[in-house]
């Protein structure tokens, strides 16, 4: 069964994780990871493959089979996988503008859920050193954006006082992310609401 620390400690001994089972397994109740360490070159191949397709499919995987998934288990198998496999952010100007209109302005994210899930999974599988998130702002992307959890069960699990501040809450995890991979169009957006 695939817990944090379990991931974190297969992590730190040269694992990386490339698939997440979409049942629970019948003798710890959780589900379980497959993680790799390739010891020679078809090894990496085989890794390396496995990899990019689990970044790539997790986000949809994430809003069906895996949407009871714990957000923090969902954090540790992203933040498992190799670093090169972080997929390519390929959103249109339009959907990069929906992304800074809900973190910087009053865009909102139910208008089109889309383009948020790509960036939650860069930005986890990437974790790049100049966005510092906490681990809630970190959960509340992972139920959200990722697992498409209702925002009165988001806003409870995540202890807001209400939805409306669990909506802002996503808006300010957002920013972040906007600033640091968000094209021409993005900051466009974001300037137009801080000139403001």
């Amino acid at each position: 069964g695939a817990t944090p620390g379990l991931l974190a400690f297969w992590r730190e001994n040269g694992y990386r994780t490339v698939h997440v089972s979409t049942t629970r397994n019948d003798a710890s109740g959780e589900y379980s990871a497959l993680m790799l360490a390739p010891t020679s070159d078809a090894g990496r191949e085989l890794h390396d493959r496995h990899a990019d397709w689990f970044a790539r499919r997790f986000a949809a995987v994430c809003t069906d089979a895996l949407a009871d998934l714990e957000p923090d288990v969902a954090r540790a198998a992203l933040r498992s996988v190799d670093g090169d496999a972080a997929p390519e952010l390929e959103l249109t100007d339009h959907e990069w503008r929906v992304v800074a209109g809900a973190a910087y302005g009053p865009g909102l994210f139910d208008a089109d859920p889309g383009p948020f899930r790509p960036l939650v999974v860069r930005y986890v599988v990437e974790e790049p050193d100049e966005i510092d998130l906490t681990d809630r702002e970190e959960r509340l992307l992972v139920m959200r954006a990722l697992q498409a959890r209702d925002w009165d069960s988001v806003a409870d699990s995540l202890a807001y006082h209400s939805t409306s501040q669990c909506m802002r809450a996503l808006g300010d995890a957002l920013r972040p992310l906007v600033d640091r991979y968000g094209g021409d169009a993005a900051l466009e957006v974001r300037e137009r609401f801080l000139d403001t």
